[in-house]
């Protein structure tokens, strides 16, 4: 019975965490853009506020303020189209693997006194399968836009329909 409670608030506080700690600010934000080959700048970084007409309008992740850039200076975009990388699914996988072990090393109690190897044994099949799933979650987290592909971008700002009268310089 103790076993069952710690798996319960395992499960309890490890969901709670994922789930509360996002505030709506997170959710409202345009994605984290890099755009490379800009003249005079070289690479930019930031939040993609707007893709309006000819022109991205990106808030730089160092400062400075709204940036209008053409899309003619830019030759190609990254978008990031995911928050679920390597390190978020490794979180996942570690708490999976916790809960487990838990589990089955309570179980193994129950019935053998000798269950000091279980997590281990459970740590190999969680560890290829979390893995490969960091690694394709890694992998599909940003996308490429080349310029003819721009038009795009509107669905991964964070004003699609265009930038407010009262933001433009």
């Amino acid at each position: 019975m103790r076993a069952v409670r710690h798996l319960v608030a395992v499960l309890v506080l490890g969901l709670a965490g994922p789930l509360a700690g996002q505030s709506a600010e997170q959710r409202v934000r345009g994605a984290e853009i890099r755009l490379n080959s800009i003249p005079d700048r070289g690479e930019v970084r930031g939040e993609l506020l707007a893709a309006t007409g000819d022109t991205l309008w990106v808030e730089p992740a160092r400062g400075g303020g709204l940036m209008p850039i053409a899309f003619g200076d830019v030759v190609t975009a990254r978008v990031r189209a995911h928050g679920a990388g390597a390190r978020w699914t490794g979180k996942w996988v570690a708490l999976g693997w916790g809960v487990t072990s838990l589990g089955l090393f309570g179980a193994c109690q129950q019935v053998d006194g000798f269950c000091g190897g279980v997590p281990l044994v459970v740590a190999i099949p969680w560890g290829l399968i979390g893995g490969i799933a960091a690694w394709s979650n890694e992998s599909g987290t940003w996308l490429d836009f080349p310029r003819e592909r721009f038009p795009e971008l509107p669905g991964y700002a964070r004003f699609p329909q265009g930038l407010p009268e009262a933001m433009r310089p």
